[in-house]
C-alpha cells in the first residue's frame, strides 16, 4: 500500500503520573506510522510532569486552567488535536503492537466507509495479564458491531477498550464526546463508542 499522509492526532490525558507518561510517549513514537501529532494534556499534576516537554520536545503540551477531572480533561485536549483521525490514550496504557497505528489507517484507507478501527485489548491486573480470545471478523457493519457487543452483554471492555479504537476525528465531534448528565461524572468512554457506532457505517 502507498505511504498515507494522513495525520493520527494521539491525544495524552495525564495526572500525576509522570514516569508512566514517559513509558505511554516512548511506546506512540515506537509506532511504524509517523504521520502522528502527540497532544498531553496535563491536568493540573503536582508532579514532575510539566517538565514532559523538555523530555519530549516534538509534542504538542497543553495544561487545564484547574483540575477537571478525566472527562473534562479529554475534553479540554480534543480542542488542540488536528488530525484526521483521533486515538485517545491514558498515561497508564501501553501500546502492545509497533503497528498498530500502521494497520488502522491501512484500513481506513481501504474502504472511505469504514469509520473505526478497534484493537484487542489486553488488561494488566493484580499480577495477571488477561488477553481475552475471541474470534472477530476483519470487518463489521455497524448493526452487526451493535450486535456483537450486545452479545458479549456489554463486557466488551474485557476484549477491547476506548483507548484501543482510532476514531475518524471529524465524526466524533458530532457525538458531543466526553459529556454527562452528572455534573462531575468521568465515566463516558463507553457512552462516547456507542454513540459514535450509530453514526459509523462499518
Amino acid at each position: 500500500m502507498k505511504k498515507s499522509n494522513s495525520l493520527l492526532s494521539v491525544v495524552i490525558t495525564t495526572y500525576n503520573r509522570y514516569e508512566s507518561l514517559k513509558e505511554v510517549i516512548k511506546k506512540v513514537y515506537q509506532q511504524s506510522y509517523k504521520e502522528i501529532e502527540v497532544i498531553v494534556s496535563d491536568d493540573c499534576s503536582s508532579d514532575a510532569t510539566c517538565s514532559i516537554k523538555r523530555d519530549f520536545p516534538q509534542i504538542k503540551y497543553v495544561k487545564t486552567p484547574k483540575n477537571l477531572g478525566y472527562a473534562k480533561n479529554s475534553k479540554f485536549a480534543l480542542n488542540f488535536a488536528n488530525g484526521e483521525y483521533i486515538v485517545f490514550l491514558s498515561d497508564d496504557d501501553s501500546l502492545i503492537d509497533d503497528t498498530f497505528f500502521q494497520k488502522a489507517i491501512e484500513l481506513f484507507e481501504l474502504s472511505k466507509e469504514i469509520d473505526l478501527v478497534f484493537a484487542r485489548l489486553r488488561v494488566s491486573c493484580t499480577h495477571e495479564e488477561i488477553l481475552t480470545k475471541y474470534n472477530f471478523k476483519k470487518i463489521y457493519d455497524t448493526k452487526e458491531f451493535i450486535e456483537l457487543i450486545a452479545s458479549l452483554r456489554f463486557h466488551f471492555l474485557d476484549y477491547f477498550g476506548f483507548s484501543s479504537m482510532i476514531f475518524k476525528r471529524e465524526y466524533f465531534l458530532k457525538i458531543l464526546p466526553f459529556k454527562s448528565v452528572f455534573k462531575d461524572s468521568c465515566s463516558v468512554d463507553i457512552s462516547n463508542i456507542i454513540k459514535y457506532l450509530y453514526i459509523t457505517k462499518k
